[in-house]
Formats: structure tokens, sequence, C-alpha cells
């Protein structure tokens, strides 16, 4: 499946290539930010635009000792740093197939931000969870808050609405 994003159209694959190289390099440089993977110095960082979200509240207490540990055995985070201030992460699972979050700061919101940290899961969970699960997965997924504007955001990106939660969020899923 292919996306536009600007003005080139870019394969899913194309992203793996990317998303390889730029962990290689360690960054990505899009425009005047960094999309690079987190460290642990940027847990603390995650967890305050988690915690500072409007939308999609939160139900259940993330600590940092839980993204630390996530982080060390099946998740991998991004993170969009502007002059060392962190304005997005995304954060997946391998093992689940699924986006756990991306969040941006609502003043970088709409600015391709969250497209870039999207993709960088995406492409994560294509590469890893094939190696986790030993073949390619044929679809990922994501929670989020129904009526946000997070629905629009993943309708625009081409996640699929389904069904419903019983804690009132509804699943999205994205075919590969």
């Amino acid at each position: 499946m292919n996306k536009i994003y600007s003005n080139e159209i870019i394969s899913w694959e194309d992203i793996g290539l990317i998303s390889l190289w730029s962990d290689v390099l360690g960054y990505i440089r899009t425009g005047i930010l960094n999309i690079r993977p987190a460290t642990q110095d940027d847990i603390n960082s995650i967890l305050m635009l988690r915690y500072k979200a409007t939308e999609n509240r939160l139900r259940n207490t993330i600590t940092y000792e839980m993204i630390a540990s996530s982080l060390q055995k099946s998740c991998k985070a991004w993170v969009a740093d502007d002059e060392g201030v962190v304005v997005g992460f995304s954060l997946a699972n391998k093992k689940q197939k699924c986006l756990w979050g991306l969040f941006v700061l609502s003043s970088y919101q709409g600015k391709g931000v969250g497209e870039q940290l999207l993709q960088r899961a995406v492409s994560w969970l294509t590469c890893e969870a094939r190696d986790y699960l030993i073949f390619k997965p044929k679809k990922i997924w994501l929670d989020t808050e129904l009526g946000g504007r997070a629905e629009s955001f993943y309708q625009h990106m081409g996640w699929e609405r389904g069904e419903f939660r019983p804690d009132g969020e509804v699943r999205y899923w994205y075919l590969l």
C-alpha cells in the first residue's frame, strides 16, 4: 500500500528502509524536528506527554518503570525532538502487534509530526512482528477514544475502524 507524503509516493517497504537507516544513524531530520528512537532519558517526557493529553485520557496509571521495562522487552518508542524538547512520541508493541500510543503536543499537531511518528511505528511493527512471529502480520491494531481527533487522523492515514471496546474505545486496524 502506498501513501503520499511530501508530494512523493512512498511505500511501506521504502519506509522500512528509512527506518533501518535512521536506526543505524540514530535519527531522521524532518524539517526542524528530529525523529529518533527514544532512550531511557526520554521516558519522563513520554509520560508527561501522555498525561497531558486532553483526549484519550488514561484510565490506569503508567509509571516510569512500566515504560522502561516495556522498552527492554517487546516495545520500541520514537520521539519528535525539537532542539532538545520532546514534542511527540509513538510507542509500538511487537508482541501484541499494536500501536500502544501516539501523542503530539497540540502546538505541533497538523504539521506532519504524527505522520512521521506513525510511519516509524508501522514500519518497525511490520519488520519486527514478522521476526517475532516468524511471518509477516496481516494487520496491526490500536485502540483510541471514540469521537476524538485521533479517529480522523487514523482514518486519514488509512486505518479502518473495527469493533467497539467494552471500555468505550474503538479499535482500529491497519492492513499490511
